[in-house]
């Protein structure tokens, strides 16, 4: 495989889920929190669905539209 051919792969390989949403629960903090950011970084639109810390749950969600992704904080 060619340099530009492994490059193309990886970036083709780093938006496999564009055009999918997923909603986290618990991604306010801790796993929740990193796999929301994850599965943004992988091109999902992410729902970061907290219970208590609606401020925490907009710091992941402020992380990852800083990062280009698309992310919304829900109750």
């Amino acid at each position: 495989m060619t340099a530009n051919t492994q490059t193309q792969k990886q970036s083709s390989d780093t938006k496999l889920l564009e055009n999918r949403v997923a909603l986290v629960t618990g991604a306010s903090r801790g796993i929740g929190a990193a796999t929301a950011k994850l599965l943004a970084s992988h091109g999902a639109a992410v729902g970061v669905n907290y219970y208590s810390s609606e401020s925490a749950a907009q710091e992941v969600v402020d992380e990852i539209t800083t990062n280009g992704g698309k992310a919304i904080a829900k109750t």
